[in-house]
């Protein structure tokens, strides 16, 4: 196992860090409405919520994944002002992953991720390897390129510790915690942290693999 100790690097981990969003007197989330011909959601894309923004990473078939952080069970996420999109369905224990399950019929799920460009095919899921060139797409520094520098990296944080990362030179920032990590058409993991940079000198991404997410639940990417 490669370890790593690492002093309050995880900035995009803690709740607070998602973007406070202005309250609306009758609680109803604000936000931009993705460009589409009807509401859908795609991986990449912000959802809205009282909370603040989420992220949604990829879809799986009648689910998202995202951050534990967008709980907890039960918590309602939008596209925009007012179309539900669904409620958070499951929380990993140490908050680095969770489900949304979409429960409105209306919201079509976009396989792939909505780039700055167009969609960007998601076709599978691998683990990744060291060496592997990678992407991320933030709502936060958009899409960045990176490297995998370490596989089942452990991380120590102010409120615990987390097993198993994947750890990359992907630049961090706050509030990207559920960016989509990716190589290709490859979903490889969720973003959990970073720190020790930023988009202007460097730093580090790590990230929740996602085919032991998609294993132990019986998922298939979308």
């Amino acid at each position: 196992m490669v370890r790593f100790r690492v002093a309050a690097v995880l900035v995009v981990l803690a709740a607070a860090l998602l973007p406070a969003l202005p309250a609306a007197a009758s609680g109803v989330p604000t936000g931009p409405v993705p460009a589409a011909a009807g509401p859908s959601v795609a991986g990449g894309d912000s959802l809205y919520g009282s909370g603040g923004r989420c992220t949604l990473a990829f879809n799986v078939s009648g689910r998202g994944i995202l951050t534990g952080y967008c709980g907890p069970v039960g918590t309602a996420w939008y596209i925009g002002t007012s179309t539900l999109v669904g409620t958070v369905s499951w929380v990993a224990s140490d908050n680095t992953a969770g489900l949304i399950t979409i429960t409105n019929p209306l919201v079509a799920q976009v396989p792939g991720l909505r780039g700055p460009a167009g969609t960007l095919p998601i076709t599978n899921a691998a683990r990744a390897t060291v060496g592997r060139a990678v992407q991320k797409l933030s709502p936060i520094t958009g899409l960045r390129s990176g490297t995998v520098t370490a596989v089942n990296a452990t991380v120590y944080y102010a409120g615990g510790v987390i097993y198993g990362l994947d750890r990359t030179t992907l630049c961090p920032s706050a509030g990207e915690a559920g960016a989509p990590i990716f190589a290709g058409t490859t979903a490889l993991s969720i973003t959990t942290g970073g720190g020790g940079g930023d988009c202007s000198v460097g730093g580090t991404t790590y990230g929740r693999p996602v085919v032991p997410l998609l294993t132990a639940l019986g998922l298939s990417i979308f």
